[in-house]
């Protein structure tokens, strides 16, 4: 069947996934021991923001190329697509740079060799990520993974590089060898994508303009993904101190890696593969009982993991309280269910669901993280946030909203 992916590359792309996900991990610990408590907490600050606003303005567009490509090719063309994420890069980049010179200006003070190297990571980043979606959109799953890991390659070879000269700082270090990687993935996934398609690069502002209307009802889904994902990290650095936020980023990096299984099973039914379909049905389908007592046991196995690696690698001041990553963890395994679950609402046609859903997650991560993390200090934020899944997944099978299996 031309829809259903072989078993071979279906498992290479979710090895590769893993593998692209887990070198990634072990560059943050690497850069985090180089760069230090408050300057890694500034530069998750500054990561964090740069993402949710690539995330809110461009993956509308992303889903809606990839949905549109399996069910009405001939609906949008490549050049519409590829144009419109140069436009909206420049918006995240001018969006992301703002935002951060409010920061700035109000709370910890960022040098302005950072804020220039941020505005190019963040153009180029944004592109990087609809550019992916649009290898995946076309099927080319094994060349997505090989640019996964060809970008993280590059990344820890310059930054290891950089390190060496001493000529500048770490961070701009980190920023420049994110910035040449990024560089890299955007002209070969333009290439690779123009050779395959055979497209024409004429701009056509009439298929922007119904790219851009098409994207739309998907923006939302967009936007509670990069925001609610994030949440967490901006209720950290505005209500509490900016050393605690480079703490918690890097103490729950671990279970943070474990987002590549949910990502990559949620970009496979989105594409439209059946078997993968079916394997989630299975997967949500199955006791609440034995799923409740796996991920208490799952949770709390990774979170003790978590903290050893931790204090072996950087050692005792990294440290955050267990119960923190602990209940990270079990959000994290919530989120991934909710994430899978949505993925199979999209794939069913449900969007006007999800897009209730997402305005709710929008609203409920952000009121739940905030009067958490007054409440109960750093462990209100994963309760917060959990509580704000366990919500939606529970409205997702209410009768109500047409979708009750």
């Amino acid at each position: 069947m031309p829809n259903l992916i072989s078993r071979k590359i279906k498992n290479g792309f979710l090895l590769t996934r893993g593998v692209s996900s887990l070198l990634a991990l072990v560059f943050s610990l690497y850069y985090s021991k180089s760069l230090g408590i408050d300057k890694r907490s500034l530069v998750t600050l500054m990561l964090v923001v740069i993402v949710i606003v690539m995330v809110a303005l461009t993956s509308g567009v992303g889903l809606a190329f990839r949905k549109y490509t399996v069910s009405s090719p001939e609906l949008i063309s490549l050049s519409a697509f590829l144009y419109t994420n140069f436009i909206l890069a420049f918006l995240v980049s001018g969006l992301s740079i703002g935002i951060l010179l409010v920061y700035s200006a109000s709370h910890v003070s960022i040098p302005a060799t950072l804020l220039y190297l941020a505005a190019i990571y963040a153009f180029l980043g944004a592109l990087d990520f609809n550019f992916h979606q649009g290898l995946i959109a076309y099927g080319m799953f094994k060349i997505a993974s090989i640019l996964d890991l060809l970008t993280i390659f590059i990344q820890i070879s310059v930054f290891f590089l950089f390190s060496l000269s001493n000529q500048i700082s770490i961070a701009a270090s980190l920023f420049s060898s994110l910035i040449i990687s990024y560089i890299t993935s955007v002209v070969s996934s333009a290439l690779i994508l123009l050779v395959h398609t055979n497209a024409s690069i004429t701009p056509s502002w009439k298929g922007i303009r119904l790219l851009i209307k098409t994207a739309t009802p998907f923006h939302v889904v967009g936007i509670a993904s990069g925001f609610a994902d994030r949440i967490d990290r901006i209720a950290i650095a505005w209500f509490l101190p900016i050393g605690v936020l480079g703490k918690f980023a890097v103490g729950t990096s671990l279970l943070s890696y474990l987002r590549f299984l949910p990502e990559a099973f949620s970009r496979l039914i989105v594409s439209g593969q059946s078997r993968f379909q079916l394997s989630a049905s299975k997967l949500i389908g199955k006791s609440w009982l034995a799923r409740f007592f796996t991920g208490a046991f799952a949770s709390l196995v990774l979170a003790a993991f978590s903290q050893v690696l931790i204090w072996m690698v950087l050692g005792k001041q990294w440290l955050i309280p267990f119960i923190v990553v602990l209940g990270f963890s079990v959000q994290e395994l919530i989120r991934g269910y909710f994430q899978i679950r949505i993925s199979a609402l999209v794939t069913a046609g449900k969007e006007n669901i999800v897009t209730r859903l997402s305005v709710l997650l929008i609203v409920l991560s952000a009121i739940f993280s905030i009067i958490g993390v007054n409440l109960a200090g750093l462990i209100g934020v994963p309760i917060g946030i959990a509580l704000t899944y366990l919500i939606l997944i529970s409205l997702s099978y209410k009768k109500l909203t047409g979708v009750s299996k």
